[in-house]
């Protein structure tokens, strides 16, 4: 039990980091799309 919950500890911090990171990206993809498919 212990142990997993250490490597929960570690892994929660760089998760959280990756996860903002794919938002981030995901949105700024969505943005482009949506200019050159509807362009205003």
């Amino acid at each position: 039990m212990a142990e997993s919950e250490k490597s929960e500890g570690i892994v929660e911090s760089p998760l959280s980091q990756n996860f903002y990171l794919f938002v981030w990206a995901l949105a700024s993809v969505a943005s482009f799309a949506i200019f050159i498919l509807f362009p205003v």
